[in-house]
């Protein structure tokens, strides 16, 4: 709970620091020249890419488990988002974890077993 409730405050930190000078009125100007059928447009191109390859992900963990196509969809997206803030496509290392933790450990028991 501890840990959680660090982050939060961390988190609003963040936020005051990246946006503590904006000015509401100049981003709701900005937010009304938005062409918003293309913003929409564009979201559902990617998260139909990212559907595209969480089914690909099913196919190739067949052989370790059947994965359901939201968890993939979640750990992929999870990634997704590791790699744009992280460096070092770290956002691998997050998709593989989140997997993980969904499934209770099911990657590291089998190579255990094998050394």
């Amino acid at each position: 709970m501890k840990k959680k409730l660090l982050g939060f405050f961390v988190s609003l930190f963040g936020l005051y620091i990246a946006f503590g000078k904006l000015s509401f009125n100049d981003l709701f100007d900005v937010l009304g020249l938005v062409n918003w059928p293309l913003i929409f447009l564009s979201m559902f191109i990617m998260i139909l890419s990212v559907l595209v390859r969480s089914f690909r992900w099913k196919i190739l963990l067949k052989p370790i488990n059947n994965f359901e196509i939201n968890n993939l969809f979640f750990s992929t997206m999870i990634g997704y988002f590791g790699n744009s803030v992280l460096p070092f496509k770290l956002g691998e290392y997050l998709r593989a974890n989140a997997l993980n933790k969904i499934y209770n450990s099911i990657f590291i028991a089998p190579i255990r077993d094998r050394t």
